[in-house]
């Protein structure tokens, strides 16, 4: 039975990084359903699937979140794009999915150089493929040095967006095709 507004919150594990994993219950739906159903999802909503098979499905995707930097006795909250990977394990009846990677991307940055060895980064692999001129900040580095308080509005706007997402795709899949 799927479970709607059972909040989802953030996990840490030292090789993976700041996650979010819930395996989902979808009695008398088949492993071809659910995946046509989570593609089907991600296409309407601007997900990008970068990879699919028969048993798990790798995508990329984004949300706006806030931050809230914090100097002496001065506060400044920017808004930032939250990149993320998605990866959905599918089993008949069951799906387990785990958000990772975070990346928050300014949002109001110009690109004024080009680098010399093009548009989507160095030498690393990356499925987020953000350009190498843009600044980011990783979610697990702010982690690490202790700024998960909820008066720096990072991980409780994460939290919210991902719950968002979550109870959505669960009503997704847990309705059925319209006989009109």
């Amino acid at each position: 039975m799927v479970i709607i507004g059972q909040n989802v919150t953030y996990q840490y594990d030292e090789k993976i990084g700041v996650f979010y994993e819930q395996i989902i219950d979808c009695p008398g739906k088949s492993k071809t359903e659910l995946h046509q159903q989570i593609s089907k999802y991600f296409a309407v909503n601007s997900v990008k699937l970068r990879y699919s098979d028969d048993n798990e499905i790798y995508a990329t995707g984004k949300f706006k979140t806030k931050f809230k930097f914090i100097f002496l006795i001065f506060y400044h909250t920017k808004i930032f794009d939250c990149v993320y990977d998605i990866k959905i394990n599918i089993k008949e009846n069951k799906i387990r999915y785990r958000f990772t990677n975070f990346v928050l991307v300014y949002t109001h940055f110009n690109i004024t150089t080009n680098s010399w060895y093009g548009y989507y980064g160095s030498f690393g692999w990356s499925t987020t493929m953000i350009p190498a001129e843009i600044p980011t900040r990783k979610v697990n580095d702010l982690y690490k040095q202790g700024l998960t308080q909820k008066r720096r509005l990072l991980f409780p706007s994460m939290n919210k967006n991902i719950n968002v997402f979550v109870d959505v795709f669960k009503n997704v899949i847990n309705e059925n095709e319209d006989d009109w």
